[in-house]
């Protein structure tokens, strides 16, 4: 499962990217902060901020997932205004890779790397026993979703 890769070339549903995106730089690579039955918690780097001159436009996150054996990035948290977010209902048996693309102005950033794979166990419970990227770190005020995954 570790030499899982998820694809980084695929079109995003986030935004398309224009020319002004450039001054905006991609987020860091994900994290899995936590993990625990169908819920992870996500952290990463914040994105550089824009240009001096743009300090009144805030930037903010969209996080998208991709399944494992999937070419597609579906977005599953937007508007975020803190570098992490917790996510619930993942599906049981699936391996996820997350993202992040950082938004300021009406201009996007390139995505960031994607994270490790995820995998959720069948069973609800034993992913915090289980899963090799869970890490005792804790988030506070993470952002959530009730949305399936």
């Amino acid at each position: 499962m570790f030499g899982a890769t998820f694809p980084t070339s695929i079109r995003s549903e986030v935004f398309p990217l224009p020319a002004s995106a450039a001054k905006l730089s991609a987020p860091g690579q994900p994290r899995v902060q936590s993990f625990h039955g169908t819920t992870a918690a996500l952290s990463w780097a914040a994105a550089r901020e824009p240009d001096e001159d743009d300090d009144d436009e805030q930037v903010t996150y969209t996080v998208e997932s991709c399944r494992l054996h999937s070419n597609e990035w579906r977005a599953v948290r937007r508007n975020l205004q803190e570098p992490r977010c917790l996510l619930e209902n993942l599906e049981p048996g699936e391996t996820y890779g997350f993202r992040v693309v950082s938004q300021s102005g009406g201009a996007a950033s390139q995505p960031s790397q994607p994270s490790q794979p995820l995998a959720v166990p069948m069973s609800p419970g034993a992913g915090a026993a289980s899963n090799p990227l869970r890490d005792k770190s804790n988030s506070s005020q993470v952002c959530t979703t009730r949305q399936k995954v």
